[in-house]
């Protein structure tokens, strides 16, 4: 698990293959370890990354420790390019979540790459545009729901992400209680609590680290219903 391919990141898929193996030459691999820090919060790197393979957690954490977990980036995708295209400091950490291979690409690389080819540069437009509809959610979900409810929309967030089958859904890596929490700012015990309460009302079923969500219908109707309201 030593060499990547920018022809497995999505983004990048349409770039010609004489650009694409240019672009390799200059992209620098390397591992990381389950928890080992790629981006930190506030540095002044710019590179953009490109993650061949493994997980990535983008968090921040507060001045008194307490950890805000954004979201997962899986296999396949970038990160880094808000400080690669304005130049600012990082605005949150990145961690490995499993064993990752990375691929650094240098920012006057990643921009002159979106000056001179429209379709790239299309698939990086769209790419951020979902990340700031995400983030957009959560900050109205933050602001407006009880806890329980946040707790509920995350949920749906992790049942979209897998295949249902028909009325039901398997998340085969459910997030810890712990991560869950960071995730919609609240503490552990509540979380806890929460799942416990949807497990004896039949919604959820748990196998270790598999959740089985038994009747995805009725969850996207609690999320909407409290939206709505």
């Amino acid at each position: 698990m030593n060499e990547g391919s920018l022809a497995d990141i999505l983004c990048l898929k349409d770039l010609p293959e004489k650009s694409r193996v240019e672009l390799e030459k200059k992209c620098r691999w390397r591992i990381f370890q389950p928890g080992q820090a790629i981006i930190q919060h506030r540095d002044q790197s710019n590179a953009v990354y490109a993650l061949a393979k493994g997980k990535v957690e983008v968090k921040i954490y507060s001045g008194t420790g307490k950890v805000v977990d954004f979201r997962v980036i899986e296999a396949g995708y970038t990160f880094g390019e808000y400080a690669a295209i304005d130049g600012k400091p990082r605005s949150a950490t990145v961690e490995a979540k499993t064993e990752c291979l990375v691929g650094t690409i240098a920012a006057s690389d990643f921009v002159e790459l979106l000056r001179t080819d429209p379709a790239i540069s299309f698939h990086f437009i769209v790419h951020l545009v979902g990340q700031m509809r995400d983030m957009t959610q959560r900050m109205v979900e933050l602001s407006t729901l009880a806890v329980r409810h946040r707790i509920h929309a995350e949920l749906l967030r992790l049942v979209r992400k897998e295949k249902a089958a028909g009325d039901r859904a398997m998340i085969s890596q459910k997030p810890t209680d712990n991560e869950i929490a960071n995730r919609v700012a609240t503490d552990r015990a509540s979380v806890t609590r929460e799942m416990r309460r949807l497990t004896k009302e039949g919604l959820v079923q748990r196998e270790g680290r598999v959740l089985h969500v038994l009747d995805v219908p009725r969850l996207e109707r609690m999320v909407g219903e409290v939206e709505m309201s």
